[in-house]
C-alpha cells in the first residue's frame, strides 16, 4: 500500500506541476517575455562542409603507452668454487630428517598424508634412517647448535629467561622449524622434508644406490614450479657452506631486522613470543633463496622481492637456474615441482 500511494503522490506532483507551467507561460508564449512567438519564415538550411578527421598523433592521451618488453636476464652459472667445495665433500647420508609436534603421528596409517608420505617414504626406503623430531626434540637441535647461532637467538627462539632473568614465551613452531632444518642440513646432511610432502619415488633411484659412483649428489635444489628453490624439501651432505650462509642471514634478520624508518637496529617485534606472519615468511623462504642466490650462482640470477621483478622475469630466472644445475654431472640435483610430480614424487 506504501509503494501504491507514493506512486499517487508523485502522479498528483507532476499534474500540478504541468499544469501550473501551463498557465503561467499560456498559449503561445515563451518562458523568457511571456510575448506571443511571431511565425519565422524558415530559411534553407546551408550545408557544412565536411570537415577531413585528423589522424590522432602517437603522443595522444587517449592512445595507451605501448608495453615495453621486460629485458632477459643473461646468462646464469653456478660458481666453479662452490662447485669445487660440493665436489670435496661425501655424498648425502642416508639419513631423513621431519619435524612435526607429535613424534609417533606416522603410525597413523589411517592418515592419507602418512600414507602417500611418511609412511610410503619409511616402507619404500629400508635402508634409509628417518628420524622424526617432536618439538622438544626440534628445540633441543636449536640448544645444541651454539657454534652456529648465539645465546640471544636461541633465548628468543626457546623462550628461556633471559640475563635479567625475565620469562620470555617461545617461538612459533614453525619459525623454530625454519632454523632448525637448516643446522641438520649443515651438520648431519641427509634428507628433510615436510611432513605433508607425497614421497612414492625410492631415494636411492634419486641419489644413487651403495655403489659410491652412483652416488654423485652433493646438494639437491629442486623448485618450487616457476616461483623459488623449494624449501619444504632440502638434500645435502653435511658441512654445506649453502646452509651455514642461510642460517648466518636468518640470526641478522632475527636479532637485526626490526630497523624501522633509520632507527637504530633491533630484534624482531614478538607478541606472546610470536612474530608477524611476514617475517616469518622472510625468515624462511626468503632467507634460503636469498642465500642460494648468492652462494651458488653467478650471473644475473635474483630471487628476492625486493627486486620488484615480474612473474614472468622470476620463471625466466628459475629456467636458466635449472639448466645450469642440469650441467654439474649431477652434483647438484634439480627437478620442477608441479603438483604430484616433483622430485620425490610421479603421479
Amino acid at each position: 500500500q506504501q509503494c501504491n500511494l507514493a506512486t499517487l503522490r508523485l502522479s498528483i506532483m507532476i499534474a500540478m506541476a504541468f499544469l501550473l507551467g501551463a498557465a503561467s507561460v499560456g498559449p503561445g508564449a515563451t518562458h523568457q517575455d511571456n510575448q506571443p512567438r511571431r511565425r519565422m519564415r524558415a530559411e534553407p538550411v546551408k550545408q557544412r562542409k565536411a570537415v577531413p578527421k585528423v589522424p590522432e598523433s602517437r603522443d595522444s592521451k587517449s592512445r595507451e603507452p605501448e608495453k615495453q618488453e621486460e629485458p632477459k636476464p643473461k646468462a646464469i652459472f653456478v660458481k666453479p668454487n662452490y662447485l669445487q667445495h660440493l665436489q670435496k665433500l661425501g655424498p648425502i647420508p642416508k639419513r631423513v630428517h621431519v619435524f612435526f609436534p607429535v613424534s609417533d603421528f606416522a603410525k597413523h596409517h589411517e592418515l592419507s598424508m602418512v600414507q602417500h608420505g611418511i609412511g610410503n617414504l619409511v616402507h619404500q626406503n629400508p635402508d634409509w634412517i628417518v628420524q622424526i623430531y617432536d618439538e622438544h626434540e626440534m628445540d633441543k637441535v636449536i640448544a645444541d647448535a651454539g657454534d652456529l647461532i648465539p645465546p640471544e637467538e636461541e633465548q628468543l627462539l626457546l623462550g628461556k629467561s633471559n640475563t635479567n632473568g625475565d620469562a620470555q614465551a617461545a617461538a612459533h613452531f614453525a619459525e623454530k622449524a625454519d632454523l632448525a632444518r637448516l643446522i641438520v642440513m649443515y651438520k648431519y646432511g641427509g634428507l628433510y622434508v615436510n611432513f605433508d610432502r607425497r614421497i612414492n619415488i625410492p631415494l636411492n633411484q634419486v641419489f644413487g644406490g651403495d655403489n659410491p659412483q652412483e652416488r654423485t649428489a652433493r646438494l639437491c635444489l629442486p623448485t618450487f614450479q616457476d616461483i623459488n628453490f623449494m624449501q619444504s624439501v632440502m638434500c645435502s651432505a653435511p658441512q654445506n657452506r649453502l646452509f651455514k650462509e642461510a642460517i648466518t642471514r636468518s640470526t641478522d634478520l632475527r636479532l637485526h631486522g626490526g630497523n624501522q624508518h633509520g632507527q637504530e637496529k633491533k630484534p624482531l617485534e614478538r607478541r606472546g613470543g610470536w612474530i608477524h606472519k611476514n617475517e616469518l615468511y622472510a625468515l624462511g623462504p626468503l632467507v634460503y633463496n636469498e642465500a642460494v642466490a648468492n652462494v651458488v650462482f653467478d650471473g644475473s640470477i635474483s630471487l628476492s622481492p625486493k627486486d620488484n621483478h615480474s612473474k614472468e622475469q622470476t620463471k625466466q630466472h628459475l629456467a636458466l637456474a635449472r639448466a645450469a644445475l642440469e650441467e654439474t654431472n649431477g652434483v647438484i640435483v634439480t627437478a620442477l615441482d608441479a603438483g604430484c610430480n616433483s622430485l620425490l614424487s610421479r603421479e
